[in-house]
């Protein structure tokens, strides 16, 4: 009861949020976690556009909870700033927070920024290519066992840092706008793609729950005929054969024209370097 007791709820005030009739408060030594009564419940819109609840949060919320103070390191997700990169959507970083990440914002050109040991980087649609200086310190990063994920949306900007940086792990992205022609690949609109997914761990998850992917707009991800040895690339979502790319980088239909290029591509990969 915070108003019986106003003192003991004041000590779990966290992120912004107060106790409150309701709230459940996760602790374990010098560590505690506050549920929100909100958080309780998942929230979708109904045909009206209102506010309606999906589901129970409850199991997911506490366990959640558990974890994070019984851990003695979270992990880190760093997403870099200073190229105009996209947000993440609200819905990503709520399900980050319930994993237990820790989401910071990065931008390599400020003197003491850093990518820390351990932590995760994330480059979510940039529209601007990174300096020479960035670059070097993303792969001094990943030589030393770092893990990063590349968001590359479509631009009219070159990137060439971002290309040479993809480079050295094998792969590139090839500047075009992909096109599915095969009906079970797409949606009504052939460039909302359905990808076929490979075997690589990181969708198994997906194919088991029978989960497709939507990705609407995509280039493709060349891998290159001369890499390390010690590089191995995974596809992880792959177009049809009826599928094809466009040439022109301002394209006026989405019909397969002289020049085009021609699929199945892959839009996403994993690349793996084992020496690191």
């Amino acid at each position: 009861d915070p108003v019986k007791y106003p003192q003991f709820a004041k000590q779990f005030s966290q992120n912004g949020k107060d106790v409150r009739e309701g709230s459940i408060v996760v602790k374990s030594g010098s560590k505690f976690k506050l549920i929100d009564p909100s958080d309780l419940v998942n929230y979708g819109y109904n045909q009206s556009g209102q506010v309606s609840v999906d589901s129970l949060a409850i199991e997911q919320k506490i366990t959640s909870a558990i974890i994070n103070v019984t851990s003695s390191k979270n992990p880190v997700l760093l997403t870099l700033k200073g190229h105009e990169e996209g947000d993440l959507p609200s819905q990503v970083t709520s399900q980050l927070k319930d994993e237990n990440y820790t989401v910071k914002d990065v931008n390599l050109v400020l003197k003491d920024s850093e990518l820390t040991e351990g932590a995760a980087l994330l480059i979510n649609s940039p529209k601007r290519d990174i300096s020479s200086d960035e670059a070097d310190k993303i792969k001094n990063f990943l030589s030393k066992g770092g893990r990063a994920i590349f968001l590359m949306d479509i631009t009219q900007n070159d990137l060439p840092n971002f290309q040479s940086l993809l480079n050295s792990y094998g792969v590139g992205i090839k500047r075009m706008m992909v096109v599915e022609g095969d009906p079970n690949s797409s949606t009504n609109y052939p460039i909302y793609l359905v990808p076929e997914m490979g075997t690589q761990e990181i969708v198994n998850p997906l194919k088991s729950d029978n989960m497709p992917v939507l990705i609407p707009g995509a280039q493709a991800v060349e891998i290159q005929k001369l890499k390390k040895s010690s590089i191995d690339i995974e596809p992880l979502l792959t177009t049809s054969q009826n599928s094809w790319g466009k040439a022109s980088s301002n394209p006026q239909t989405v019909e397969k024209e002289q020049g085009d290029y021609a699929g199945p591509f892959n839009i996403a990969v994993a690349v793996t370097d084992k020496s690191q």
